[in-house]
């Protein structure tokens, strides 16, 4: 017994020694390479290297850390460049918010307010409302990657894409490209609310898209319009009366008027 205790305990030691074995002669390995590698200098920074790939380790990680953070701003392309030209400059702090005199309480209140449901904007023609809305919507957009919260399929999309589209597109067919980025988006700029036009299968399309965000935990909607509240719910229903409301509301022609 006493022997078999002791084959058994050098089985397990054996298989320790190979697992250790493993780990370390791969990196043994790979060093014992590295110093018969002839010295080459790095053709970015100059520096003598023992790489045998060209270029130092330093320089070969900020190559790589430079195409990841290019592809990460090729994948945000779409959504940057789905904001109207006209509003493309939209930034905090930018100096045109001063020129265009919007209201700075409102503003931080936007810009402070955290991102969850939906959260609209209201006041009438040139208070600022889709700048507003543009400048946080691009301050989320543009934090670290490993910091930012929304996929890339965030966008802005105007109402009246979204009434053109159910216009034109046949009754019980799919829904058209805006449209679909609008229901799948997970951070969304819904702009001019009552702008699409008074055709009840719009009106029904956009209450569909308010509707089916705001039940979902894992988007957020910034609504921009010039409709009161009262005239939300008279327009489309009750329910999306509510629905706009029941979260934060920035009036953006208020000094300080705020709710949320």
């Amino acid at each position: 017994m006493k022997h078999d205790d002791e084959s058994t305990t050098r089985n397990e030691g054996g298989e320790r020694l190979q697992s250790v074995g493993e780990t370390i002669f791969p990196w043994l390995s790979d060093i014992q390479a590295r110093l018969a590698a002839p010295m080459r200098e790095c053709p970015k920074c100059h520096e003598m290297t023992l790489s045998g790939m060209g270029t130092c380790d330093p320089c070969t990680q900020k190559r790589e850390a430079e195409a990841e953070e290019e592809r990460h701003r090729d994948a945000l392309a779409p959504a940057l460049e789905s904001v109207k030209d006209r509003f493309r400059w939209a930034e905090f702090g930018h100096p045109d918010f001063a020129k265009y005199e919007i209201s700075a309480p409102a503003v931080a209140k936007c810009r402070a307010i955290p991102l969850r449901g939906i959260i609209t904007l209201t006041g009438g023609s040139g208070v600022g409302k889709t700048t507003a809305a543009v400048a946080r919507f691009h301050a989320e957009l543009r934090v670290p990657r490993d910091q930012r919260r929304w996929g890339y399929t965030s966008r802005f999309i105007a109402c009246r894409e979204i009434g053109r589209e159910t216009m034109t597109h046949k009754i019980g067919s799919d829904f058209g490209p805006k449209t679909r980025e609008a229901f799948a988006a997970h951070l969304l700029v819904l702009d001019d609310l009552g702008a699409e036009g008074e055709s009840k299968p719009v009106a029904e399309r956009i209450e569909d898209i308010i509707s089916e965000r705001a039940d979902s935990n894992s988007c957020v909607t910034i609504i921009t319009t010039g409709l009161p509240l009262d005239k939300i719910a008279a327009r489309y229903t009750d329910a999306i009366g509510r629905r706009v409301s029941q979260n934060a509301v920035i009036d953006m022609a208020a000094r300080g008027r705020t709710k949320g």
